[in-house]
């Protein structure tokens, strides 16, 4: 135990701080020199207001004295290392520099710890606004007026009101900014609405008498975000007046979005009515949706603090929910960390509960993005960094406590029945899984006729419905083309004049010499007359084979005009017919030929019918040649168009399947369904294990 105490910092303050959520009184420690504050218990205090004792036995015996608190040598050594770790101390003389330098070593890390921690979030100051501050909180006193406050309500009220009943209007300017002129706009609209929101904060704390030292920005995960440093709110010993300039930046907010909302709806089109749209939507969203949120440390984090009157709110939230965890689990009967009321206690373990997995996913998130972001050798190390440090290291901190209280876990009867239950999750992830692949199909029939009209023509008569089924020989439709029609005509009247004029000729002697000529002519006429009928011909259209015909129109009628090479139709063959689909490279190890599928067909009717696999390509497909099957147009395949060409995003195979029933006919009117394949078993170990390695393998360039 140390015998003399060190001098604490002579411009150190403490201040009267609130009281707790069960009575107890705090005091507030300031450092000027670092504009820090440290909340104090009321031993603490005692402790720190006859540190001036110098020794430690002097300073309990007057506790104890004049207090009815009873500290004994630890609390004194506690409140030594807080105030040493947190720099609190004076150090004077040769003989302290050891102390001093691993203070500074202590409160300042390595370089690479450093680098950990701040290189997704650091501050940047640009301005120190107190002065300007101060005279605006002297020249719009207007602003904190019930009045305004009632006007704003107001506004927000009318606004709401009509824009609901303008809605549909609303809904078509939101559409109208979906490009990226509008985005651009919105991006202007969040920066000015930010700085708003910064000012805000800095005009309330202002008014209550707080020093505002620097405004500037934050980059949180390399995105620019601003802030203000109102710390010195914590001298305030009125909660109220703590929880109006937390709030004030909503606050500045929501004035905003009342005020345009209201002016959307009164203002003609034009840029400052498009302005006032884009400052009401983005004011509305951002102020319910992120800043109300007490997961991350945002304004309503700290409302949510200064509400409950805990600072450090996560933190104690985290260790009781640990506590509650380890109770539950070993039942160890170890202490809470601190004592609430029943229901504060069950509410900030489920806080803490919530934000665990809430954090879960968005520090995963963040991992990706930043491997993304960077080169790749140096995505891969920060990805490494951030699953590590965020997500790995506190597993690994909550399993070392677990460790240091081993004894007490061997002592405990439900040891059993966790041991149980890990190894039953353990289990369940390596014991092999029956496993569907659920995809996008499309029907590929055994034979297909396509009816396109060889020219322009008209429909003369349409023999078939759609959807109907034929016989090989019926006739599909028929087509009329009226200059075939005038054509044939004017030929049929050449060969009876050509005709006519050869049997004349014949019969004169002075002609006769001519009848060469026009025999000749009559053969030319035969043949022109032969092609238009072979093209007459061509117009009708008959069924090669039984099967369905399909219009590609099915609003096709007699005498409609249709152009030159225009599909009109399809023939659809009753067998042979197929299904073929596309699985991804992960799903085709486990796929053998044989197995058994099912496709629920997409017309609605619930039909569906058993297939199995027949044949599964070894080779990648390179471009789709069924287009329905394409992410862009409805399918399952994740896939982008390049000129025309389909180009899938991943390794995909095709498959081919057939009715498992050789007598069962795939129905021909449908055409696109959704096919559910049996495959066989596979653990979720293994299809991580298999996920991380082909990651790995494709990164590192394999």
């Amino acid at each position: 135990m140390i015998f003399r105490l060190p001098s604490l910092r002579e411009e150190l303050a403490i201040l009267e701080g609130p009281r707790t959520h069960d009575g107890q009184p705090t005091w507030t420690l300031h450092d000027p020199a670092r504009n820090r504050f440290f909340r104090l218990d009321w031993l603490t205090f005692e402790i720190l207001q006859r540190w001036s004792l110098g020794d430690p036995h002097l300073i309990t015996q007057s506790i104890g004295a004049q207090t009815p608190l009873q500290p004994d040598a630890d609390d004194i050594e506690s409140v030594l290392n807080f105030a040493s770790a947190n720099q609190l101390l004076s150090f004077a003389g040769a003989d302290n520099s050891a102390s001093l330098s691993a203070s500074r070593s202590r409160a300042h890390p390595s370089w690479w710890q450093w680098l950990i921690h701040n290189y997704l979030f650091f501050r940047i100051p640009l301005i120190q606004p107190d002065r300007l501050l101060q005279a605006l909180v002297k020249s719009a006193k207007f602003l904190f007026s019930r009045s305004f406050a009632f006007l704003t309500a107001c506004a927000g009220i009318v606004g709401l009101a009509l824009v609901w009943r303008q809605w549909d209007a609303f809904k078509a300017v939101w559409l109208d900014y979906a490009n990226l002129n509008g985005y651009l706009g919105y991006v202007v609209v969040l920066v000015l609405v930010k700085v708003i929101h910064e000012f805000g904060h800095g005009l309330m704390a202002t008014r209550f008498g707080c020093r505002v030292p620097s405004m500037g920005l934050a980059f949180l995960v390399m995105t620019p975000v601003a802030y203000t440093d109102t710390n010195d709110a914590w001298k305030l010993t009125d909660r109220k007046s703590r929880l109006w300039i937390g709030a004030a930046g909503m606050l500045a907010e929501l004035t905003l979005a009342a005020w345009a909302t209201l002016a959307w709806t009164l203002l003609p089109n034009g840029f400052f009515r498009s302005a006032a749209f884009m400052v009401a939507t983005t004011t509305w969203l951002k102020s319910v949706l992120i800043n109300t949120s007490p997961v991350m440390r945002f304004d309503g984090y700290y409302l949510l603090s200064d509400s409950l009157e805990m600072p450090n709110l996560h933190a104690r939230a985290f260790a009781l929910a640990r506590w509650r965890l380890r109770e539950a689990l070993f039942n160890l009967g170890e202490p809470a960390p601190e004592i609430f009321p029943p229901k504060l206690k069950r509410g900030l373990i489920a806080l803490a509960m919530f934000i665990w997995a809430y954090r879960l996913v968005v520090f995963t998130g963040i991992a990706v993005f930043v491997y993304h972001f960077f080169f790749k050798a140096l995505g891969i190390v920060l990805f490494g960094v951030e699953m590590g440090w965020f997500i790995a290291l506190p597993i690994f901190s909550e399993a070392k406590a677990w460790w240091e209280r081993r004894r007490s876990i061997r002592r405990s009867p439900r040891r059993w029945w966790v041991a149980l239950g890990f190894s039953a999750s353990l289990a369940l992830c390596c014991i092999p899984l029956p496993k569907t692949i659920r995809v996008t199909g499309q029907l590929t029939p055994g034979q297909e006729y396509i009816v396109s009209s060889p020219e322009a023509a008209r429909i003369g008569e349409l023999d078939t419905r759609d959807a109907e089924r034929v016989e090989a020989g019926a006739t599909l439709l028929r087509l009329e083309s009226p200059a075939l029609d005038a054509r044939l005509a004017k030929i049929k009247s050449r060969e009876i004049s050509l005709t006519d004029e050869i049997s004349a000729s014949s019969s004169n002697p002075a002609t006769q010499r001519r009848v060469p000529i026009l025999q000749q002519e009559l053969a030319s006429a035969h043949a022109s007359r032969h092609e238009i009928e072979t093209a007459q011909a061509q117009l009708q259209f008959k069924a090669p084979f039984a099967g369905t015909f399909r219009l590609a129109d099915p609003d096709l009628r007699a005498e409609q005009t249709v152009g030159r090479q225009e599909i009109l139709g399809t023939v659809i063959s009753d067998h042979g017919a197929q299904i073929v689909t596309y699985v991804d490279e992960r799903d085709r190890g486990n796929l053998k030929v044989g197995a058994v599928a099912t496709i629920y067909f997409a017309s609605g009717s619930g039909q569906q019918l058993k297939l199995r696999v027949t044949a599964i390509e070894a080779d990648a497909t390179r471009l789709l040649s069924h287009p329905m099957l394409a992410t862009p147009f409805g399918g399952s395949v994740p896939a982008r168009v390049f000129d025309n060409d389909i180009v899938p995003e991943n390794a995909v195979y095709r498959v081919t399947l057939v009715p498992l029933d050789s007598t069962e006919m795939l129905p021909t009117q449908v055409r696109v369904g959704h096919v559910a394949i049996h495959a066989g078993a596979e653990s979720l170990i293994k299809v991580w294990v298999r996920n991380a390695l082909s990651v790995l393998w494709r990164e590192l360039g394999f």
